[in-house]
């Protein structure tokens, strides 16, 4: 009797557990390649803040978004918080945001200074993400 209860606990146990590993496997750096995006942002001359940056592929499958520094500066995450996009063309808007961050010593975030019509869908803002570590500026301006 204990023999059964002792097999039946070990068979339980090890579907368990695999049970448990099935939704793991595939996980990890499988899919496509990444590859690093950074830029900088600037409003006529002057880096743009209190804003972020979205990509999205020309096929709608990728996108990837990431605030801007007080500097304008960015580097693309993708959803999974995984550095980088898959190459290829994507349109870009750069999004006022309100609140942004605050540098040590200031009480409030300074309102953004990048103009809304880089926030629509047709600023006419693209990006060509090549298989290498791209840099991707985008000067601006404000008028």
């Amino acid at each position: 009797m204990i023999c059964r209860f002792q097999t039946s606990v070990n068979l339980v146990s090890a579907l368990v557990a695999f049970s448990l590993a099935i939704p793991f496997t595939g996980c990890g750096p499988s899919g496509p390649k990444l590859y690093k995006v950074t830029g900088k942002v600037t409003i006529d001359g002057k880096p743009a803040h209190s804003a972020m940056i979205v990509f999205n592929s020309a096929d709608g499958a990728d996108s990837a978004v990431a605030d801007l520094s007080n500097e304008g500066e960015f580097e693309m995450m993708t959803g999974g918080a995984q550095s980088g996009l898959v190459p290829g063309q994507y349109s870009v808007q750069i999004i006022r945001v309100e609140g942004g961050s605050v540098e040590e010593g200031e009480e409030e975030a300074p309102p953004s200074n990048v103009p809304a019509k880089y926030g629509e869908e047709t600023s006419g803002l693209t990006a060509d993400v090549k298989e290498e570590d791209n840099v991707i500026n985008f000067p601006l301006v404000s008028s």
